[in-house]
């Protein structure tokens, strides 16, 4: 069983859909019921809000897990979603619509193993937008994240229902890379119990991740620091891209 198996059933407590988010994606899509693709997906959150907005949703991820969470949410909310199993690196070949906005958000991008394997994903998101389409892209600033010496984020912690998500950095110099060692501790009554898992990070730097989009094609974008379009600093938390496939 999968570490995504195990905890599938607290995820949304976890990973729940962000306002902000929903607000930035909506004003990027400029009007309903177009075509949204949901990359990285997770247990489909955003899809099923932007689906109840009346967006028309497509939803994608690597976990099996995942997208039958998804496809079970969407039955009991009544929505339609078009949900399956497939990698960042193989969008096209599974892919055939057109879509107004792409959006991979929840650091999930630095899944993937090298630049190399980065910038091919993006390609595809390029070819997959229509004219004038936008995409989404958010990851933690791993400039502040390297140049601080960061160790950990802030936990995660629903009292309500008993759940504490713990997020450990362990950054390899050497290989640049970062082990993202997580921790969920559940508490039921007397009983505890954690589930722990390790995976490991590309932490593609601002100007990395810039360089790699206008590779890909994108010759207009904007940078900010959250879902809030403050404008993006060296401290901020985060970093969000908004990329145009517009040649303007």
């Amino acid at each position: 069983m999968s570490f995504y198996d195990e905890i599938g059933k607290y995820y949304d407590k976890i990973f729940p859909a962000g306002e902000e988010q929903l607000g930035f994606i909506e004003d990027a899509a400029g009007r309903k019921s177009v075509r949204i693709l949901d990359v990285a997906c997770g247990s489909g959150t955003y899809s099923i809000e932007l689906a109840k907005r009346g967006y028309k949703i497509t939803a994608v991820d690597l976990e099996a897990e995942m997208i039958r969470k998804v496809r079970e949410k969407a039955d009991n909310e009544k929505v339609d979603i078009e949900a399956f199993v497939c990698s960042m690196t193989e969008l096209e070949g599974k892919l055939s619509q057109k879509y107004s906005v792409l959006f991979c958000i929840g650091n999930s991008i630095v899944h993937l193993s090298s630049l190399e394997e980065i910038e091919g994903a993006l390609k595809q998101m390029y070819s997959l937008i229509e004219s004038d389409g936008a995409v989404i892209i958010q990851i933690m600033n791993y400039d502040r994240i390297i140049r601080l010496g960061l160790k950990e984020l802030p936990p995660i912690m629903d009292q309500e229902a008993g759940i504490e998500f713990i997020r450990e950095y362990d950054y390899q110099s050497g290989r640049n890379v970062i082990n993202f060692n997580t921790k969920l501790v559940v508490k039921d009554g007397n009983d505890t119990r954690t589930l722990k898992n390790t995976v490991e990070l590309l932490p593609v730097q601002s100007d990395e991740l810039i360089v790699l989009l206008r590779k890909a094609g994108f010759k207009r974008y904007e940078c900010y620091g959250d879902f809030k379009c403050t404008p993006y600093k060296e401290d901020s938390y985060m970093f969000v891209l908004k990329a145009f496939k517009s040649q303007q």
